[in-house]
C-alpha cells in the first residue's frame, strides 16, 4: 500500500511539473503577445525576416521566440542522442533506434526553422510550400507510427497537445498567410507550445525507460 501510495505521489508530482512547464510556455506566449513595448511580430519571426520587414535592424530581441523554439528542438535532439547512447550501452537496440529516429526528426525540424527550408529554400528550388508542409506532416506521422510502441499511455496527452498545437499553427498559416501581429502570434504561439510539449514528451519517455533499466544491464 505504501509503495502504491509513493508511486501515485510520484506520478502526481511529475504531472504537476509537466503541466506547470506547459503553463509557463502559455504565459510566455501571452506576455510576448500583449506586452506594450515591442511589436510581437519581431519576437516570433526569424531574425532575417525581421531585418527585412521592420526597417529597424537590429535588436537583441529580434526573433527571440523563434530562436528559443529552435533551441528546444535542438535540446530534444540532443536528449535523444544521449539516451540512445545509454540504450546502446545497455543493449536495448529497439530503444536505441527509437532514440536515433527521434533525434533525426527533431534535428530536421530545428534546421527547417533555423534556415527557413519550408518557407524560402525549398520553394525557391521549385517545391511548393504546400508540398513541403505535407512532407513535414508525413515525416512526423511516419515517425509516430513506426515508434508507436514507445508512445506510452501515461504521456500520450502530451503527444495530443503537441499535435493539436502544430495543427493549429499550420492551419492558421495556410488559411490566412498574414503578417498582421495577431495572426503571427496565433500561428507561432501554438507552434512554440507544441515544441515544448514535444520536448517534454520525449524527456518523459526516455526518463521512464531509463529508470526501469537494471543498473547492471
Amino acid at each position: 500500500m505504501n509503495v502504491q501510495s509513493e508511486l501515485g505521489k510520484k506520478v502526481d508530482t511529475e504531472k504537476q511539473i509537466l503541466i506547470g512547464t506547459i503553463a509557463l510556455a502559455v504565459v510566455l506566449v501571452l506576455v510576448t503577445a500583449f506586452q506594450p513595448w515591442i511589436d510581437p511580430r519581431w519576437l516570433y519571426m526569424d531574425t532575417q525576416t525581421v531585418g527585412e520587414l521592420s526597417g529597424d535592424c537590429c535588436h537583441v530581441y529580434d526573433g527571440a521566440m523563434s530562436l528559443l523554439g529552435i533551441m528546444i528542438w535542438a535540446a530534444t535532439s540532443a536528449l535523444s542522442v544521449l539516451a540512445g547512447l545509454v540504450y546502446l550501452r545497455r543493449s536495448d537496440r529497439k530503444a536505441a533506434l527509437f532514440a536515433v529516429h527521434a533525434a533525426l526528426v527533431a534535428a530536421f525540424l530545428a534546421l527547417d526553422d533555423a534556415y527557413l527550408l519550408h518557407e524560402i529554400v525549398l520553394p525557391q528550388l521549385g517545391i511548393p510550400q504546400t508540398i513541403v508542409i505535407g512532407l513535414h506532416g508525413g515525416i512526423i506521422l511516419s515517425y509516430l507510427w513506426l515508434q508507436r510502441a514507445f508512445m506510452g499511455a501515461p504521456y500520450r496527452w502530451l503527444l495530443g497537445l503537441a499535435l493539436f498545437a502544430f495543427a493549429v499553427s499550420v492551419g492558421v498559416d495556410q488559411l490566412f498567410h498574414s503578417i498582421l501581429p495577431i495572426w503571427i502570434v496565433v500561428e507561432d504561439g501554438p507552434k512554440f507550445i507544441g515544441i515544448v510539449c514535444w520536448f517534454l514528451l520525449h524527456l518523459m519517455i526516455h526518463t521512464e525507460r531509463l529508470a526501469r533499466m537494471p543498473a547492471s544491464q
